[in-house]
């Protein structure tokens, strides 16, 4: 539920801000990333490098495109690859070792009651299922 992850200035210009607010729930979570070898000045230097060359026609005997004349897609997929073939060759390893950062984000819970809509019904399920399993044993 990405609206209802807050900043502490979205929680300070909101109407319910007072003292002792219990809207303002801090969930901790785990950032998972993987980095490449190469530095970002490579990085900068294989995109101007690619930017000089040409590539495949888009259809049988047209003319050759350069890399702005691609598409997003397709520019995207030719720098990974050309990237990752560089980090196999230089660095002999495509990526490190993935990383991962514990973080802390802010859950407003009035501006979006997913969360609180969610226990409530959970709860109002297991009452349900008790009362239920008491009647059926009983």
């Amino acid at each position: 539920q990405p609206p209802s992850v807050v900043s502490e200035e979205d929680c300070q210009s909101c109407d319910f801000n007072k003292p002792g607010k219990t809207c303002l729930r801090k969930m901790d979570w785990v950032w998972r990333g993987e980095t490449y070898a190469a530095t970002r000045a490579e990085y900068v230097q294989l995109k101007r490098q690619i930017e000089t060359e040409k590539f495949d026609p888009e259809f049988e005997g047209g003319p050759a495109r350069y890399f702005r004349q691609l598409s997003e897609l397709e520019q995207q997929a030719k720098l990974t690859e050309r990237f990752k073939k560089y980090n196999q060759r230089v660095y002999k390893r495509v990526l490190n070792k993935p990383m991962q950062e514990k973080k802390q984000a802010g859950i407003c819970m009035r501006e979006n009651s997913f969360y609180v809509d969610t226990v409530r019904s959970f709860r109002d399920r297991r009452y349900e299922y008790k009362g239920l399993n008491k009647k059926w044993k009983g």
